[in-house]
């Protein structure tokens, strides 16, 4: 099973944080985080390259 999602083309492995904000606002829906993020800069740490992640 892990080598069919590592060979599945629609699955991309990036440094870059892509698609993450609906993860955290559904924490913070269920009480996993306690405060509800306004990006997805409030849960990662600030470096050059993730900058550009969503």
């Amino acid at each position: 099973m892990l080598v069919k999602v590592l060979k599945n083309p629609q699955v991309q492995f990036k440094v870059t944080p892509q698609n993450t904000f609906a993860l955290a606002e559904f924490m913070h829906r269920v009480g996993a985080i306690r405060n509800q993020p306004r990006s997805w800069q409030d849960y990662f740490f600030q470096d050059p390259a993730i900058a550009q992640g969503s």
